[in-house]
């Protein structure tokens, strides 16, 4: 499990950051802005279609060590940073070949990923309700 979340200093609101790799680059690092202490914790590997498309009783393991993250957080407000889709080799891996080969249009696409950010927020919602915590989207998805 990952280690229990840093504070900020002391006296100081601490809200936590809570994302993937590739849209949270530093792990542990704070900043103040504001009066307001914003502290990142960087859950490896989720990407917005591991939050969706599971099969039934089973869990990738970044999600579990996303929810981890967010158990051990003390306070209810977190900022969330998962944005990588994961066209490649998640949503619809076929159509994106489809559409590189010219035999798909890009609506396919779209609509794949349409599914994905969809099931994303869907997810998202229950998890965060699970922990008892407000979710602030540090990313608009696309056609929101």
């Amino acid at each position: 499990p990952p280690p229990a979340p840093t504070a900020g200093p002391e006296g100081k609101r601490t809200v936590h950051v809570v994302g993937d790799s590739h849209s949270l680059s530093l792990h542990g690092v704070g900043v103040e802005a504001e009066g307001v202490w914003f502290q990142s914790r960087v859950a490896v590997g989720v990407k917005m279609k591991h939050f969706f498309e599971r099969g039934e009783g089973t869990k990738f393991f970044a999600r579990t060590i996303f929810e981890g993250h967010l158990k051990r957080i003390e306070g209810e407000t977190v900022v969330v940073s998962c944005g990588e889709i994961d066209c490649r080799e998640g949503v619809g891996g076929l159509a994106v070949q489809g559409f590189i080969n010219g035999e798909v249009e890009w609506e396919e696409v779209e609509a794949e990923i349409r599914k994905v950010v969809d099931g994303y927020l869907m997810e998202l919602e229950a998890v965060m309700e699970s922990v008892g915590k407000t979710a602030y989207l540090m990313q608009i998805p696309q056609g929101r």
